[in-house]
């Protein structure tokens, strides 16, 4: 699945919608959390994607995982996408709240 989200995030890089330019893409997996695709703008914004299959959706705590894990590794969190079929609701009131948190369906990019 963090494949399919990694070349969702390049094409939407290609097509001009990523709200960063990709100069690095990766992921980043540490003792106690992971962030599936971290993609850097030299000198500039980042941005942090997190990609869940569980037909059982997207917890709120494991957006907050993500979170603390890129703050241990250093990252900055200007831009989130989180992609999953289904979102609890505080993610969905994060999201609005903060504005800087994209959610993304599954199923609307063929998963």
């Amino acid at each position: 699945l963090r494949k399919i989200c990694m070349q969702h995030i390049e094409a939407c890089g290609r097509s001009g919608e990523l709200p960063v330019r990709a100069d690095r893409i990766g992921s980043w997996l540490g003792k106690k959390g992971r962030i599936d695709v971290v993609v850097q703008e030299a000198g500039g914004d980042t941005l942090l994607a997190l990609c869940q299959a569980s037909r059982m959706g997207m917890a709120f705590g494991e957006y907050r995982e993500m979170m603390e894990a890129a703050q241990k590794a250093g990252f900055r969190a200007d831009y989130v996408w989180l992609y999953a079929e289904l979102f609890e609701d505080r993610i969905v009131r994060e999201a609005e709240r903060k504005g800087n948190i994209t959610l993304v369906d599954l199923k609307a990019i063929g998963w």
